[in-house]
């Protein structure tokens, strides 16, 4: 295998599985025959490619995916909180980065939490023909959700336990109560909970890695045509 097919092929995974399989051999031939005597393919064609793969997902992919790493971003902006990475000599986190990380949380948790009816609607009528995988798709979603109450109880029982101390910027006026965390206060489970859902990102790909009905049907009407 030559590098130019090499990292065509990785490029091809753009496209979801079932796309890859029905057309991967006829789409890998014309990017060779395209590049012919270069190492790398164009940057027109691979922009199309990835934009051509993203399209072929369609809307239930787009809204799992944002769903997953809203979550995902939000576990890991807590645990990131709580251990304050951004301290030197015992000077607490700078007060941008800590209303930047605030900010970030509050985002991606509304944004998780108004995701879930859509992702289930979407993933649902994708999977609507088959019962298995729409069965699948329920106790998916209702393990996102577990993991949402999760996060909240995980965020409360951090503001609870966590000390605070009174921080000043520039005049009394300024003054407000911010965490300071030590080894005792570190959120953990915002980490493993983190973890839960990228698997879980990764569980709604599989599902999702399979044509929806009506192109199902469309393949097989034209492959009918003589």
């Amino acid at each position: 295998m030559t590098p130019l097919e090499r990292r065509c092929r990785l490029l091809l995974r753009a496209y979801p599985r079932w796309y890859r399989r029905d057309r991967a051999g006829e789409m890998l031939d014309t990017l060779l025959a395209a590049n012919c005597g270069r190492r790398w393919p164009s940057p027109r064609d691979a922009l199309a490619l990835m934009f051509g793969g993203l399209r072929a997902r369609g809307v239930a992919w787009y809204l799992a995916m944002l769903w997953a790493g809203a979550g995902a971003v939000f576990c890991g902006t807590l645990f990131l909180t709580s251990t304050q990475p951004f301290t030197a000599s015992g000077v607490d986190m700078p007060a941008s980065l800590s209303g930047l990380a605030s900010a970030t949380g509050t985002v991606t948790g509304l944004a998780s939490l108004a995701l879930t009816i859509p992702v289930w609607v979407a993933g649902s009528f994708r999977l609507r023909r088959g019962r298995l995988g729409a069965g699948s798709w329920t106790g998916t979603c209702a393990l996102g959700v577990a993991l949402m109450v999760a996060m909240a109880v995980c965020e409360w029982t951090y503001g609870v336990d966590a000390p605070q101390k009174m921080v000043c910027s520039g005049s009394p006026a300024n003054c407000g109560m911010v965490y300071t965390a030590g080894p005792a206060h570190v959120s953990w489970t915002a980490l493993g909970l983190c973890a839960a859902w990228l698997a879980l990102a990764l569980g709604m790909n599989r599902l999702l890695a399979r044509p929806a009905r009506s192109r199902q049907a469309a393949d097989s009407s034209t492959t009918a045509i003589p």
